[in-house]
């Protein structure tokens, strides 16, 4: 039988529970006032999370908090805690009221044979369609903790990828629902395509070549290679080796003796130029872009590299330099008498069938040329270049169709352009131990998935212009990608892709 104070005593130990919690709230409040933040950081200790709470905070003591546990030691010292809540005011202003999604943490092996993390933090602009990756360096001595903010990129609706093979019906499916998404959500202008083989995998485009929008992309669309055509170049360079016009250990100075530093511009080689290791210094700056805008001749760029000198000794650090692929493309021309154009057209062009393939003039109207394209406030907009009379060089710009690009795959594999053995050297990682450094070969950018394989190719990035060209060997896959936008669904596009094809999810 119930006793009769058994009501009265629950009701009295509900009260007395409830003060408590009453008594304990009002003494965090008055001793410590990160008690909510850290209710909130024992729910969820995802770094990612906290970082957007600090960027939505309208409390510095709330802020302070999170920094204190989110950045490393070494961070928390130098820039240092009010550094930091400068940032976060910063990225408040910036970002607006951005939404938490997701994070997602890449690991790269470096030349140095260390490890580099990025944590990408996926958020949503609250009331629209925009997307931001923000890219978070994470301190490799302090595990999980933020060193240091790398980037902020535009990119589309993070997705969910199938777990099928890229072969399989439904992930091509998949793919293709994707694709349309991209181009219906996000005004995606380009194409993609992918093979096995000979045979094709996944083909498609998506919008306009033009501002005015009365070119749709098609097959038969030139896409700029930007960076991309460097491949051509070192091709162009081994074919030489091979001939025994040239080796990889020649020293330039002969070529170029126009360097003032003579000390540095003595060691370095070929070798030194194909792997970015020559410290020779990036032309193309701020300073020069007005004067380089109507360049048609490589000749025209040396007076510029030679202003621009070394950023480092030769050989001792990989810094990628378009001035190493102009130096190259005028030692073909001294050594085979033809233009750089001439070369590439008769030497490769021709021989993999490449009849699209060409460094055309930007403001040729010959050719169904996709115009670089920017953001205005209408749409997209042509951006003044594509109406100059400039021209690509031996370190980029040659324009080129997704069908050639599958016949350069092909005349590489089947020894057209280099022997096998030459082919191998050029697409072996030549950078490895060099402080930066990111997998290169002799003009060839090698990625390494693990146990997923290796891929080689070159891709290239320029105000309105993106390009990506990826071998697969293992998996006998081709896949070129190309947009004349700047726009972060062909980034997404490209990395959810190549995760489809190595299965490395």
């Amino acid at each position: 039988m119930r006793s009769k104070y058994t009501e009265p005593k629950v009701r009295l130990k509900t009260l007395v529970t409830f003060l408590a919690i009453l008594f304990n709230l009002f003494i965090s409040e008055a001793q410590n006032k990160y008690l909510s933040r850290q209710d909130v950081f024992r729910i969820h200790s995802d770094p990612g999370q906290l970082f957007i709470d600090a960027v939505r905070s309208e409390s510095k003591d709330e802020r302070l908090y999170i920094i204190r546990n989110i950045f490393s030691s070494k961070t928390l010292k130098d820039p240092g805690e009010e550094r930091l809540l400068s940032l976060f005011e910063g990225l408040k202003m910036t970002l607006g009221e951005t939404v938490y999604h997701s994070s997602e943490v890449t690991e790269t092996q470096l030349g140095d044979g260390t490890t580099r993390s990025i944590m990408h933090v996926f958020t949503a602009v609250q009331g629209s369609k925009k997307w931001n990756d923000i890219q978070l360096q994470l301190d490799p001595e302090e595990k999980g903790k933020i060193l240091k903010l790398v980037f902020i990129a535009e990119v589309t609706e993070p997705v969910y990828l199938p777990n099928g093979s890229i072969e399989q019906q439904q992930t091509i499916e998949w793919l293709n629902k994707y694709f349309e998404k991209l181009q219906d959500e996000n005004s995606f202008y380009g194409s993609m395509m992918i093979s096995k083989g000979n045979k094709i995998l996944f083909e498609k485009y998506a919008g306009f070549s033009n501002p005015s929008k009365t070119l749709n992309f098609d097959a038969g669309t030139r896409m700029n290679m930007a960076s991309g055509s460097k491949m051509f170049t070192a091709i162009a360079i081994a074919q030489l080796v091979a001939e025994g016009l040239l080796k990889y250990n020649d020293k330039i100075a002969g070529f170029f003796p126009g360097f003032e530093d003579k000390g540095k511009s003595d060691k370095v080689t070929v070798h030194h130029l194909l792997t970015h290791t020559s410290g020779v210094a990036e032309y193309w700056t701020e300073n020069n872009r007005s004067i380089i805008s109507n360049f048609s001749s490589l000749s025209e760029y040396l007076p510029l590299i030679y202003k621009e000198g070394f950023l480092f000794e030769p050989d001792t650090e990989f810094g990628y330099s378009n001035s190493n692929f102009i130096l190259l493309g005028l030692i073909i021309e001294k050594i085979t008498g033809l233009s750089y154009y001439e070369y590439v057209k008769n030497h490769i062009l021709a021989p993999a069938g490449m009849n699209s393939t060409d460094y055309y003039y930007y403001g040729t109207d010959e050719q169904p040329i996709a115009l670089p394209l920017e953001r205005s406030s209408d749409g997209w907009k042509e951006l003044f270049r594509s109406k100059s009379n400039s021209r690509g060089s031996s370190a980029g710009g040659c324009y080129t169709t997704l069908y050639d690009m599958l016949k350069f795959t092909s005349a590489l594999k089947n020894n057209v352009l280099i022997s096998r053995d030459e082919l191998d050297n050029m697409t072996k990682d030549k950078v490895y131990g060099y402080k930066d450094a990111i997998g290169y070969g002799y003009g060839f950018e090698i990625t390494n998935y693990g146990k997923n394989g290796v891929s080689y190719g070159h891709g290239g990035i320029t105000r309105g212009v993106n390009f990506e060209y990826r071998y697969f060997p293992e998996y006998d896959i081709t896949l070129v990608i190309c947009c004349n936008q700047d726009n972060g669904a062909f980034d997404d596009l490209k990395k959810n892709t190549v995760k489809l094809i190595t299965g490395d999810r």
